[in-house]
């Protein structure tokens, strides 16, 4: 008698996500301190400290284009697969209610008809 695996349903994750996930968040690319102190900091620390940005940014878009080509071998495979848009949009439906972006969302699946609460 032989065993049927069902195969499991992707995983459904955007890229953004999964890069986070992984420690490579495009939040990463600049920090606080990478403003213009004014005067403050001698030119040669400025540098220094622009010099190691610029070379942390480089190491995370080198990661990051890693990355994309892993997730898009998983896509290939089937084992994730990218949000619709529906899904995107409930997603982005059910968010704080001072957004513009939450109201949109709402405005676009009531369009369609579909109830964005019931995702809840």
């Amino acid at each position: 008698m032989t065993e049927l695996h069902a195969a499991a349903p992707p995983q459904v994750i955007d890229f953004e996500t999964f890069a986070t996930r992984h420690g490579a968040s495009r939040l990463d690319y600049c920090e606080d301190g990478a403003v213009s102190p004014a005067g403050h900091m001698p030119k040669a620390n400025w540098r220094r400290k622009m010099r190691t940005l610029a070379e942390r940014n480089a190491e995370l878009a080198q990661r990051r284009s890693e990355l994309w080509e892993e997730y898009q071998r998983l896509v290939a495979e089937g084992k994730v697969r990218p949000p619709s848009r529906i899904e995107e949009l409930l997603v982005i439906a059910n968010g704080h209610e001072d957004r513009a972006q939450t109201h949109a969302a709402r405005r676009l699946l009531a369009k369609r008809g579909i109830d964005w609460r019931a995702e809840r």
